[in-house]
């Protein structure tokens, strides 16, 4: 940035010092050198107050880019909130005590509180009254919060556009909270049908967040990508069907090492350090991934293509 800053400079010196250089060299050597002299010491000066003012944009830049990483580390890791904040998570639902904690000088508090304000959507009086508080966090500086305050009042201005929201061809709404919160949202998903919200499924271990959520063409399905610390996992739910398909990377693991004469087991923490990529629907029964499956036994990754049919249940590699 300096160089490009001295660059700057030295490229707009006044044209009367290089003239009155030029007609320095045709004067007497004495005359000259003094001449020459002076137009050195100008030139020098002009270069230490580029360079001042080079130390003061880099010290300006400086100062930005520490207000920026501040800003980034008031986003924040599930593993180190708070007991409190922890708590406030898992408490009994008190709308008073939600908007209580908006005005909390937490950040982490107030993401919470913003995420856990979702739930006064059955009740409509109190579903305004959040919309109307939740609405000045959309320009908070944590992107965090206001990712949250986004979806959470897509859900209840039902508008239902935001990111993390999947609209069903029954009618019906799925959406994850808490976006962003360590490897993606929180790992509990959440239903609006017939009007009424209620948490759909609460996940337990070893899957810690979700990911993505993928619907299929013809809106009946949805690819839950999910992870934990170690591992990634795809399940499909078939909402018209109205099942829950098994989970695909794990599955792929263990045929995989059947085909391959390999030992088949599972581990006691249900890890398997594999990871589902490129997930894609071909068609609105069809979901296509890319695994990357560890060998314990080779302490290697095999890499496979697979093919998931809902309607019969297989998986196809190769």
């Amino acid at each position: 940035m300096k160089n490009e800053l001295l660059q700057k400079a030295l490229e707009e010196l006044d044209d009367d010092l290089i003239e009155e250089a030029g007609s320095l060299l045709e004067h007497e050597p004495q005359t000259r050198r003094r001449g020459l002299r002076r137009y050195w010491l100008t030139i020098a000066a002009v270069i230490c107050l580029t360079l001042s003012l080079c130390g003061n944009v880099v010290a300006v830049a400086w100062v930005r880019e520490r207000e920026e990483q501040l800003v980034a580390q008031e986003d924040f890791y599930l593993r180190y909130l708070t007991d409190s904040t922890r708590n406030l998570r898992q408490d009994a639902f008190d709308a008073e005590a939600f908007f209580e904690a908006l005005d909390s000088s937490s950040t982490e508090v107030v993401y919470v509180a913003i995420n856990r304000l979702v739930e006064c959507y059955n009740d409509p009086a109190l579903r305004q009254r959040a919309i109307d508080a939740i609405e000045p966090f959309v320009d908070s500086a944590s992107g965090m919060v206001a990712q949250s305050a986004e979806r959470v009042l897509a859900i209840l201005n039902e508008t239902f556009d935001a990111d993390g929201i999947c609209r069903l061809a029954d009618g019906s709404v799925l959406f994850t909270l808490y976006p962003g919160l360590d490897g993606g949202d929180d790992c509990t998903l959440w239903r609006i049908e017939d009007g009424v919200l209620t948490a759909w499924w609460e996940m337990q271990e070893p899957y810690r967040y979700v990911t993505d959520l993928i619907l299929s063409p013809d809106r009946e399905k949805i690819a839950i990508c999910l992870a934990s610390n170690k591992s990634g996992f795809l399940i499909v739910a078939d909402f018209a069907g109205g099942s829950i398909g098994g989970e695909l990377v794990n599955t792929a693991l263990m045929q995989y090492r059947a085909e391959h004469a390999q030992p088949i087991s599972v581990r006691a923490d249900f890890e398997t350090y594999s990871w589902p990529e490129n997930i894609a629907w071909q068609d609105e029964d069809t979901l296509c991934f890319d695994a990357g499956l560890y060998l314990a036994s080779e302490g290697d990754t095999a890499a496979v293509q697979a093919v998931y049919h809902v309607s019969s249940g297989s998986l196809e590699m190769k």
